[in-house]
């Protein structure tokens, strides 16, 4: 009989004097009682070994989770330090470029070179899925769907002013119409004339740290008969 056998008898022993029991007990039966004891620990200590294997599993995988998550920050602070970067020299090519040199193969003969203005914000806008026209009954009115589009290295899209009719004469007309949110598609109401005329879409984005876009247009036919 091993120590964990001699324990167990002992603690049977002790609750049947305790509990007032007569130790009528043989010794057939004693066995069997601690070996049923003794089974019922040994499952208890199985149970408790495999949570322990799984608690130590599990805090494994948040330790793994956790180094993940860091290395997902570090790579996303990279690519914000890179992005940032680029953005710079984007800004630079832009409106840093050197003076022209007269007779030098692309720079102006006069030796003079306007850099090219540096948009944060681009889109454009399609009118009608880009048909090349509409119609209707003159003297009616007609609406057309318009499609717009745009993005910003800055960030969200959140406002666009539209002008529509005629074409922009310059592109400070624009400033006429008031900002509203941005859209994807949007409706406009068109007259129709007897015979052809034409319905320009002219629209400017801004984005939330209110960089704007230049003025984007598109125009469409309209028949009337």
């Amino acid at each position: 009989m091993n120590i964990r056998k001699i324990w167990i008898t002992v603690m049977i022993l002790l609750g049947l004097v305790v509990t007032g029991c007569a130790l009528t007990l043989d010794s057939s039966d004693l066995a069997t009682s601690v070996e049923a004891l003794e089974t019922q620990i040994s499952q208890q200590e199985q149970w408790l070994s495999a949570n322990a294997t799984q608690v130590i599993a599990q805090r494994d995988q948040l330790d793994y989770q956790s180094t993940q998550m860091a290395q997902q920050e570090e790579w996303l602070s990279y690519q914000s330090t890179q992005i940032g970067a680029h953005q710079g020299m984007i800004m630079y090519l832009a409106t840093g470029a050197p003076t022209g040199q007269k007779g030098r193969y692309g720079y102006p003969q006069d030796g003079t070179l306007t850099p090219t203005p540096y948009y944060p914000v681009s889109g454009s806008v399609v009118i009608h899925q880009d048909s090349c026209c509409v119609g209707g009954k003159a003297g009616s009115s007609i609406e057309v769907d318009v499609q717009f589009e745009a993005h910003s290295v800055n960030g969200e899209i959140t406002d666009m002013r539209v002008l529509t009719g005629a074409p922009l004469v310059d592109e400070s007309d624009i400033a006429q119409a008031s900002w509203e949110p941005f859209m994807a598609e949007k409706q406009f109401p068109v007259p129709v004339a007897i015979n052809w005329t034409t319905f320009w879409v002219h629209v400017q984005y801004r984005d939330a740290t209110g960089a704007i876009s230049p003025v984007f247009s598109d125009e469409i036919g309209v028949e009337g008969n």
